[in-house]
């Protein structure tokens, strides 16, 4: 919708012995569909006076339909995420599937947390999600994403000398459900303002929320792409060591920076960021050491991208997350 921003002015008419009135601009009523005698709702914040229409909560929009006939899998797995994020209740796909589409479009719905097949024939399948967003916390969710990235840093430390990569895939598919949950939540509350307020969730703080659960997101796939590279090497002992050394710095900065996110605390995440550096410089000599050595360079990139995700939150933090 787009909106006309045109500022108005309106004088203040005296109404009887303790009230003021002033009138509303017709393109205004039209627009949100009121009608004398409805009501709305003022909100006082700070020196300004917001007038707000008493709008019933939106829960999840009706039945969205894709068409999937002859279209590729990732092209299909974009739109039914979209469907997801943007708070469709009913996601029905129709057209042929080849053998694998089936397994594909499969994977990508049971990513999606409450999002369950109920019908499936061979030209139509329709999956329905089965939760009330007034139940979902995105800090609930973006500490769930922190602890199980928190378990693929200590996995990934033992991933040179056990074989369990594999382990931190799943969990990085963990944190991409809750990836999406998160981004379904912030829209959800985007599209509720009235709601988000009485939970005392502002705009801006969904949408650095937004940049919080993005960033996890990051990190969570750098670690997993890392942990990849690592089992592929087969490092010798100095060179798990050289490692080590710096992952270890990493992850601790890691730790630090959710810590201080928890906390607001806009002054230690100022000096977190000036962390920075430093742990680039330690990823570059990694780099320069073993720049011949099969795999390592790309870890070292990695690791600097992994630096980069992690210092995005910090900057959240320390530019007022709260």
């Amino acid at each position: 919708m787009l909106y006309d921003c045109t500022m108005q002015f309106r004088k203040i008419i005296k109404f009887g012995n303790n009230s003021f009135v002033i009138s509303l601009p017709k393109s205004w009523i039209e627009q949100n569909k009121l009608k004398k005698g409805d009501t709305v709702q003022l909100d006082e914040t700070g020196d300004d006076l917001h007038v707000l229409t008493k709008r019933p909560l939106t829960e999840e929009a009706t039945e969205i339909i894709i068409d999937i006939a002859n279209k590729d899998p990732d092209c299909i797995k974009r739109e039914v995420t979209a469907a997801y994020i943007n708070g469709h209740a009913t996601i029905t796909l129709l057209g042929k599937r080849s053998a694998e589409n089936e397994y594909a479009l499969k994977k990508n719905l049971h990513s999606m947390i409450a999002l369950e097949i109920l019908e499936q024939t061979e030209t139509k399948m329709v999956a329905r999600c089965f939760l009330n967003m007034k139940e979902i916390s995105i800090e609930n969710s973006i500490r769930r994403m922190d602890n199980i990235i928190r378990s693929m840093f200590a996995d990934t430390k033992k991933t040179m000398d056990e074989d369990n990569h594999q382990l931190i895939y799943i969990r990085d598919e963990d944190v991409n459900r809750l990836n999406f949950l998160s981004f379904r939540t912030i829209k959800f509350l985007l599209d509720n303002p009235n709601y988000a307020k009485s939970i005392n969730i502002s705009p801006q703080y969904a949408l650095n929320m937004w940049q919080i659960v993005t960033n996890l997101e990051s990190v969570a796939d750098q670690i997993k792409r890392i942990a990849r590279d690592i089992h592929k090497s087969k490092m010798s002992s100095g060179q798990k060591k050289d490692f080590l050394e710096i992952f270890k710095r990493i992850d601790k900065h890691y730790t630090e920076t959710m810590t201080c996110f928890y906390k607001k605390n806009q002054q230690t995440g100022l000096v977190l960021a000036n962390k920075k550096k430093g742990l680039v410089e330690g990823a570059d000599g990694f780099f320069k050491k073993y720049l011949r050595t099969a795999y390592l360079p790309s870890v070292s990139d990695k690791l600097k991208t992994l630096i980069l995700d992690i210092h995005k939150i910090t900057r959240v933090v320390y530019g007022g997350a709260g």
